[in-house]
């Protein structure tokens, strides 16, 4: 897979959620950032690690916005830039909680983002009490569906993650967890 190609994907992935664009819209490295309009981040949750997670008296849900939806949990994408040549950036509404019945650690204000040129990505989200690394995304084998979406997002707890989880909780949960596979949907603002 080209350079050119992994920066395309991560931009798309980072719609925080992650996350958009297509190959064709980039044009050449001079082109300006696009600014996003809306879409959505879906979340499709992992089956064995959110029933190791419910195993261990935790659910998930999502919050603040943030819905159920046929594949999985639906984050809006409220704005943001999609550049492949350099760095993408999707903000989101919406957040997902982890509760059991004696601790409960909420996220949200997701920023999906391209880290760099080499097609690196993650999500950021606010806890209550800081801002942390939440998700790391492969993009190794992730797929266009159209110009604007993208489908087959890896998604994987980040350390910072996975050290608020084991704290909260008081259970060991490991950094590279899998969590789900993402779909990004991006509508650019000319587009709308």
């Amino acid at each position: 897979m080209t350079d050119y190609r992994n920066r395309a994907l991560a931009g798309l992935a980072v719609a925080g959620a992650v996350v958009a664009g297509s190959l064709g819209f980039a044009g050449s490295a001079t082109a300006e950032p696009a600014p996003v309009a809306g879409g959505t981040t879906t979340l499709k949750p992992d089956k064995d690690t959110f029933e190791a997670l419910s195993d261990m008296g935790i659910t998930v849900v999502p919050t603040n916005g943030a819905e159920e939806a046929a594949k999985g949990i639906e984050f809006p994408i409220v704005g943001g830039k999609w550049d492949p040549e350099t760095k993408t950036k999707l903000f989101h509404t919406g957040g997902i909680r982890f509760e059991s019945t004696d601790a409960k650690l909420k996220v949200k204000d997701l920023i999906a983002k391209s880290n760099d040129a080499n097609g690196n990505a993650l999500v950021k989200a606010s806890t209550r009490d800081a801002k942390i690394e939440l998700l790391d995304l492969d993009l190794s084998e992730a797929k266009f569906r159209n110009e604007f979406t993208v489908k087959n997002i890896h998604a994987s707890l980040t350390d910072e993650a996975a050290a608020a989880l084991t704290d909260t909780f008081g259970q060991e949960i490991p950094a590279g967890t899998p969590i789900g596979k993402l779909i990004v949907k991006v509508e650019l603002a000319e587009n709308k």
